[in-house]
């Protein structure tokens, strides 16, 4: 039909029926992912090697194809936050998906710091122009990765 124009709209969210097994299952996973992704990070920060960068995005990006169909790969509170915003996920999820990705993360930080030779762990410290730079730093590169998890797993 020539001359006619239709528009999609985005679809919004509609909660599903509540299945408890289902929603135990996608917590676990975030859990689980957030788990690893903070406890490889958190030992190679912690024993000073040059390779954190290297060891995010591969644990990341095995942890997302461990468990991206189960829950959606978040394994980030902002990540979480901006699926949210997007009405990919109800806020009972979101909560949920919080409450696992913080125990998973205080869980890993605690152990990776056990695992690394605490003596040998010297505490980095900001003052000054560096904690401003830091923090535009950090905020950029969330953007970033929402932003990147929004178009290539919400879209």
């Amino acid at each position: 039909m020539a001359g006619v124009a239709t528009t999609e709209e985005a679809p919004i969210y509609a909660p599903p029926a509540r299945q408890p097994g289902v929603a135990i299952r996608k917590y676990a996973t975030e859990l689980i992912g957030t788990f690893f992704l903070t406890f490889v990070v958190g030992v190679a920060a912690l024993s000073g090697s040059g390779f954190v960068p290297l060891a995010a995005g591969a644990t990341l990006m095995v942890m997302i194809y461990a468990g991206g169909h189960i829950s959606g790969g978040h394994y980030n509170p902002a990540v979480t936050l901006a699926v949210l915003v997007r009405r990919r996920i109800g806020i009972r999820d979101a909560a949920g998906y919080w409450i696992a990705q913080v125990a998973g993360g205080v869980v890993a930080g605690a152990l990776a710091r056990a695992v690394v030779n605490p003596a040998s762990v010297k505490t980095l410290t900001l003052s000054g122009h560096a904690q401003a730079a830091a923090a535009v730093a950090e905020l950029l590169i969330t953007f970033a990765l929402c932003y990147v998890v929004l178009n290539v797993a919400t879209s």
